[in-house]
């Protein structure tokens, strides 16, 4: 298991793990942001970061540039880590906010069923609702 210990250990606790697909590393994008910010380590901390945020709030949709970094805990100059994530291809603008790539298709299953249990209750409390 790519979380070894930590995976195991989370279980236990009840909590799932959280760390980036066994794969990521030689993702085609996340290489590339390594190489736009000069450091493996930093790009995937980075990019722990962000998606634990998105995670949290059940929601692919981040913000604006300031709200990218923000959630990245990003100490670079400003607008260079939500530029890189763009031109990766690790995040998509639409409409002027920032949304993670394929968050519903890379989300854990914890935060998909989540989505789901919410989507059911929102149904019960107002069944004209088509979904938002």
């Amino acid at each position: 298991s790519p979380c070894g210990w930590l995976r195991n250990t989370s279980k236990r606790l009840g909590r799932p793990c959280d760390m980036g697909r066994p794969g990521l590393s030689q993702n085609r994008k996340f290489r590339r942001l390594a190489l736009l910010l000069k450091s493996e380590a930093l790009a995937r901390g980075h990019l722990e970061l962000l998606w634990d945020c998105a995670y949290e709030a059940g929601n692919e949709r981040i913000g604006d540039a300031v709200d990218v970094e923000l959630a990245a805990q990003w100490k670079g100059a400003p607008g260079e880590l939500a530029r890189a994530l763009i031109q990766t291809g690790l995040l998509d603008e639409q409409d002027g906010v920032f949304v993670v790539h394929d968050f519903w298709h890379h989300a854990p299953a914890y935060v998909r069923k989540r989505r789901l249990r919410e989507d059911m209750r929102r149904h019960k409390s107002d069944p004209c609702m088509d979904g938002d």
